[in-house]
């Protein structure tokens, strides 16, 4: 039984490409530190979602390649991560959640 669920494993990782997807809204919020995270629907994105961090708007989106993340360009200071972006209404706070979510300021 092991060996199957191993080989299953080894498949699946094959046909995916080997890497996982892009971390979903909630968790990038919990990493954040997100005050009532909300999902948002009807956007371009595979998801997305907005909150308060340190009492100012953070908006979260992810995509299934950085292709599609990169032909968005949503409003304030972008932080952007592997297939996924972060929208902060105050560039303080950018420096600081780009270290925490591992992303980099554009």
């Amino acid at each position: 039984m092991r060996r199957l669920a191993a080989s299953l494993l080894l498949v699946t990782m094959a046909c995916s490409g080997g890497s996982a997807g892009p971390p979903t809204v909630s968790e990038l919020g919990r990493k954040a530190g997100c005050v009532g995270l909300r999902k948002i629907d009807g956007t371009t994105a595979l998801e997305a979602a907005k909150c308060k961090v340190n009492g100012g708007a953070v908006y979260f989106a992810t995509f299934t390649t950085n292709e599609w993340r990169d032909s968005v360009n949503p409003p304030g200071v972008l932080i952007y991560g592997d297939r996924w972006i972060v929208a902060v209404s105050r560039g303080d706070d950018a420096a600081e959640l780009a270290d925490i979510l591992g992303g980099k300021v554009r």
